[in-house]
């Protein structure tokens, strides 16, 4: 039944946006085809007005869909019976990087929803449910909706983690960082099956951090990776107009990796070298909410994936579907001794150090194309 209900759900999503694209679209041509010289705003407004409200409603044709266009918001849409309460009950003890969940209010949400946090920075998550029928999972930094009871007042004015070194403060902002899927993704399951991972979120220490810096030179776009302790791991070196990257280590003349943007292609597309063979393609999807790439590798298939609640070019990566690492450019943190404009990276595994170089120096070149562009667009509207 919950399946039917949903083909049917998604039929009628799809149907309603088929239509309303049709008539914005005939608006449009017989605005184009009119023999009047003079065009007619109001039929431009209505017909965009169709546009914008059948992206919007395609977006609630699946969980998925829905999902994918939004960063700070996740949704459960069929909640299988399962109460906020018990969900609550479910995961009460589980720490994450915001601490353990509590039950509190938000002011512009009906009812109760779990939270967990704030932190230092007022971040916060909480689930709401809509009905009976779905879950919401979302992020805010906006302290002043909570709605705390006297018992949980003091959860408004801590720290949650302890934080000794800039390094665990790294690890702890990638950590807050993906904690709203990981959350969505548990609770999903709990839903599906009545059970699911308590364990930590966002705490772990596994994850290896290095520094990518860009080392400006006249002749090409070189960066260099460094260790936590600013100890040189790999230099990438290439010559204007830095379309081949050449990844090797100190003092090696060998490359380890070459990264190779191909051209005569309108989206961007990134050939992977190893061992002097060709070992993958990147290339750069039409998606209209993400900067998004992804590709067929020998290692498998591997995504790159923009994360738009985050300031910068922010990236997940993803092979297999499974994460392999994260890249920012900007994690919003003053650090005491270390000084960066370019990229922190966090790495699962050592065995990908050398692909998640490859794939920042892609990150670094889709941040300068945006800036470009967008000095472009500056300039003409002046």
């Amino acid at each position: 039944m919950r399946k039917l209900k949903s083909v049917l759900w998604t039929l009628f999503v799809y149907a309603a946006m088929i239509v309303m694209l049709y008539y914005a679209f005939r608006i449009l041509v017989l605005e184009v085809i009119s023999d009047n010289p003079d065009i007619d705003t109001f039929n431009i407004v209505i017909a965009t007005l169709l546009i914008i409200a059948a992206i919007t409603l395609f977006q609630f044709s699946s969980q998925n869909v829905y999902n994918s266009f939004n960063d700070v918001v996740k949704a459960i849409f069929d909640t299988n019976g399962v109460t906020l309460q018990e969900v609550y009950d479910y995961f009460k003890d589980m720490e994450t990087v915001l601490g353990k969940p509590w039950l509190g209010k938000i002011k512009t949400i009906k009812g109760q929803s779990i939270i967990f946090g704030p932190n230092e920075d007022d971040e916060f998550i909480y689930i709401h449910g809509y009905g009976n029928e779905s879950f919401f999972v979302s992020f805010s930094s906006s302290t002043d909706f909570i709605v705390a009871p006297q018992k949980e007042k003091w959860r408004l004015k801590q720290n949650n983690v302890d934080i000794e070194n800039d390094i665990d403060i790294i690890r702890y902002k990638f950590g807050s960082a993906c904690l709203l899927q990981q959350l969505t993704d548990r609770i999903t399951a709990f839903v599906e099956t009545k059970e699911a991972e308590t364990s930590s979120l966002g705490l772990g220490t596994e994850e290896k951090i290095y520094l990518l810096y860009e080392d400006f030179k006249f002749t090409g776009q070189n960066f260099v990776l460094c260790d936590v302790d600013e100890k040189e791991i790999l230099g990438v070196s290439s010559i204007f107009p830095n379309f081949t990257f050449h990844i090797r280590e100190p003092e090696h003349k060998e490359d380890l990796f070459r990264l190779k943007k191909r051209f005569f292609h309108i989206m961007p597309h990134y050939d992977f070298y190893e061992n002097g063979y060709r070992t993958g393609r990147i290339e750069k999807k039409i998606v209209f909410h993400h900067t998004y790439f992804a590709g067929d590798t020998s290692y498998g298939k591997l995504e790159l994936r923009s994360m738009n609640a985050m300031f910068g070019a922010n990236y997940q990566v993803f092979l297999n579907g499974n994460q392999i690492g994260t890249i920012a450019s900007n994690l919003n943190i003053n650090l005491s001794n270390i000084i960066f404009n370019n990229f922190v990276i966090a790495v699962t595994d050592e065995r990908y150090r050398t692909l998640m170089t490859a794939l920042t120096v892609i990150a670094a070149q889709q941040q300068k194309s945006d800036r470009e562009n967008f000095i472009e667009i500056s300039d003409g509207d002046e």
